[in-house]
């Protein structure tokens, strides 16, 4: 019994050893120009802009360990700013030293960025949690960006009063060379003047497993603006014609809106709703949940009427 029992235990730790490697996670915080100002302390990868040419070499994981990988600027922004938020959210897990700067790009000479993650494992598959914020703006500052290996993957995010939201591109593999090349440039419903859009916080998961749902609503819901004035757009993309339903609730769980019940053909999917119940009374102030269920995918977002 007691041989049977050791064996069983180093077999789950075996088990055990095998899962915790099959997926890693890596922090990068975008900093402003001072060293000092707004680091990320922690497991976490600062880059500066002040050093905006100079590879991250051997960069860490969430753990502390020190990888093979390099990550570096390859196609320069404009600059760097600390005008995000200084609340972010708990739920996107990412602290105010974060949200609060970013690097950006606008209309003209830099009208796209990039960085390139070198020497990458070509086996696995790799995940980018992108968040950016740009505060006390009235315009919609959107970005696409664009993560290119040996496929590609597009996602967008408005940074503009952004203190909740994330956006996510999935199951990128690097090309033959190891790289893979996250990119940004100004998204398609951007109204800002001079084009800004911005990239805070990348957040990137390596795992052995290809992610097979072939729709996913935590990588493609972006609601903008959030915080919200009067309104705002619900956006996704639909890989199939189904049912998408929408509805409101407050905090304690009672429905206060339906926002959307009907069939969306596949494609983007974009809904603008306005500050009124059916009923046309003006939904008061505070944090409200919403549920989206779009093709029997269900997920919950948190937004703030102001």
């Amino acid at each position: 019994m007691k041989k049977i029992t050791q064996t069983l235990a180093i077999l789950c730790i075996a088990i055990l050893s095998t899962t915790v490697q099959s997926q890693q996670v890596f922090l990068f915080d975008l900093n402003h120009n001072n060293s000092e100002l707004n680091r990320t302390e922690g497991n976490w990868n600062n880059h500066l802009a002040s050093a905006m040419t100079t590879d991250i070499t051997n960069f860490i994981n969430d753990q502390g360990v020190a990888s093979t990988y390099s990550f570096g600027v390859t196609d320069s922004f404009v600059a760097a700013n600390n005008n995000g938020t200084t609340s972010p959210d708990p739920s996107i897990g990412f602290p105010a030293t974060a949200t609060i700067d970013s690097y950006y790009v606008q209309d003209g000479s830099n009208e796209t960025g990039a960085f390139t993650f070198s020497g990458m494992n070509t086996s696995m598959y790799y995940q980018f949690e992108i968040f950016a914020s740009r505060m006390s703006v009235s315009d919609n500052r959107q970005a696409q960006y664009t993560a290119t290996g040996a496929n590609t993957g597009i996602a967008y995010l408005d940074g503009g009063n952004n203190t909740a939201n994330t956006t996510t591109i999935a199951n990128i593999q690097p090309d033959a060379s190891g790289n893979i090349v996250l990119a940004l440039q100004k998204g398609p419903e951007n109204t800002n003047g001079a084009g800004f859009c911005y990239i805070g916080v990348i957040k990137m998961t390596e795992t052995t497993e290809l992610s097979t749902s072939d729709f996913s609503l935590e990588a493609n819901v972006t609601i903008s603006p959030n915080p919200v004035a009067e309104s705002f757009s619900i956006r996704f993309k639909m890989n199939n014609t189904a049912k998408v339903s929408i509805a409101m609730y407050d905090v304690a769980g009672k429905m206060v809106t339906s926002i959307f019940n009907d069939e969306v053909s596949a494609g983007v999917f974009n809904h603008t709703w306005n500050r009124t119940s059916g009923e046309d009374d003006t939904i008061a102030a505070g944090l409200y949940i919403l549920e989206i269920n779009a093709g029997g995918n269900k997920m919950s977002k948190r937004v703030v009427l102001k």
